[in-house]
């Protein structure tokens, strides 16, 4: 096999692999530049981009963190070229938005971060059945709030709502446990 046969086969081996981690490249675009508009061009060039570098990835691990940082910056760059574009009001609602996003998304030490998702995980483990099955499918299966609003037979806006609630009971039983786990 030759070389260009080599790196051809690399490519659609890679667009095959981007299309199986689309949703998870809009979700990203969408947290880091929440402007609808914006995401189907920063899905395309984060296509264009891991494309063009196939035969760099190794596509033995799990290619998130490379979709995420890839996306990531596109999504920065779009962000920062759009509030350009808007009224100084408008510019400085849309920062402070991000910033307020970027505190939520902030790294913290590890320790924190265990402590966090043991927490989390004993919360989500209190979770009705049908809640649980919800935020798994948002958040761990990547799959659109259309898609498992069609699925679960719930109106768009009041899966909306029902997720936005679950998540804040998880924030108050996450902040419980570690209250509780602080006082001991």
């Amino acid at each position: 096999m030759s070389d260009s046969e080599k790196i051809k086969g690399k490519k659609e081996q890679a667009m095959q692999l981007f299309l199986t981690y689309y949703n998870y490249v809009q979700n990203v675009a969408i947290r880091n530049a929440p402007a609808k508009h914006l995401q189907g061009d920063i899905v395309n060039d984060a296509f264009i981009d891991f494309v063009a570098k196939a035969d760099q990835w190794e596509y033995k691990d799990d290619l998130r963190p490379l979709l995420r940082a890839i996306t990531e910056n596109l999504a920065k760059k779009y962000w920062r070229n759009y509030l350009k574009g808007l009224p100084e009001s408008m510019r400085k609602l849309a920062e402070h938005l991000q910033n307020f996003a970027e505190e939520e998304n902030r790294e913290m030490p590890e320790s924190d971060k265990n402590e966090e998702l043991q927490a989390l995980e004993l919360c989500m483990n209190k979770l009705t059945p049908r809640n649980r099955e919800l935020i798994d499918a948002y958040y761990f299966a990547d799959r659109t709030l259309v898609d498992i609003a069609k699925e679960n037979d719930l109106n768009y806006g009041t899966l909306c709502k029902l997720i936005l609630r679950v998540r804040a009971a998880l924030r108050r039983c996450i902040e419980n446990v570690l209250k509780a786990a602080n006082h001991e």
